[in-house]
């Protein structure tokens, strides 16, 4: 009798493994846990706009509710979609490390690999040839530097800067924001007025 008790446990034992290996490989032949997709710009420019909405697969039943870790300070967050949006300025360049976007059905929760997001400023290099003649063909021998003009407006060149270098072939501009600019420079010498601008040329920071 021993022996038969001994058999039927050994049985029982085998009947509800066999059952517990059918039920796991079942689930996961019919059925799909919900899960969150979607590869959020690891970078922006300051003054350009952001967005980034996640996509929610096998949603199931339920209210979803996403929640965010670690947001940065200049994107909003919308709990019901999802989505990150906000434009950065100046002030918010820099890296935001460590950012998770969940979901909730209520039942069950899934979540996005965490990930960073950099904010750069623009910047835009400019560069010439040095005059040698006025234009009446006289040489020049007392140039003293460079007058750069910029603006958002090929008519409106209203940002000045001064580059009291002779020899200078070029400027770079740094801490721009997104967006299209237009520039023109001149030159002056120590005895004669400024040049007249030089054609205007244009960048588009992006």
């Amino acid at each position: 009798m021993r022996l038969v008790i001994d058999f039927l446990k050994t049985a029982l034992v085998a009947f509800c493994l066999a059952n517990v290996a059918w039920a796991d490989d079942g689930a996961a032949a019919t059925g799909k846990s919900m899960t969150l997709s979607g590869t959020a710009r690891p970078s922006d420019v300051a003054g350009e706009a952001y967005r980034f909405v996640p996509t929610v697969s096998n949603a199931g039943e339920g209210t979803l509710k996403f929640a965010i870790k670690n947001k940065p300070v200049w994107v909003s967050f919308n709990a019901d979609t999802g989505a990150l949006t906000g434009t950065p300025n100046l002030t918010q360049v820099g890296t935001y490390h460590g950012i998770v976007v969940s979901v909730s059905n209520g039942h069950e929760s899934a979540y996005l690999p965490q990930f960073s997001i950099t904010v750069t400023a623009g910047s835009a290099t400019l560069s010439w040839i040095a005059p040698t003649h006025t234009t009446s063909g006289k040489p020049i021998r007392d140039l003293a530097g460079y007058t750069v003009y910029y603006g958002s407006s090929p008519d409106e060149l209203n940002q000045i800067i001064d580059v009291a270098d002779p020899t200078a072939t070029g400027y770079v501009l740094t801490n721009l924001t997104a967006g299209r600019y237009y520039f023109a420079v001149s030159s002056y010498t120590w005895s004669a007025p400024p040049s007249a601008k030089s054609a205007v040329e244009s960048i588009t920071i992006e």
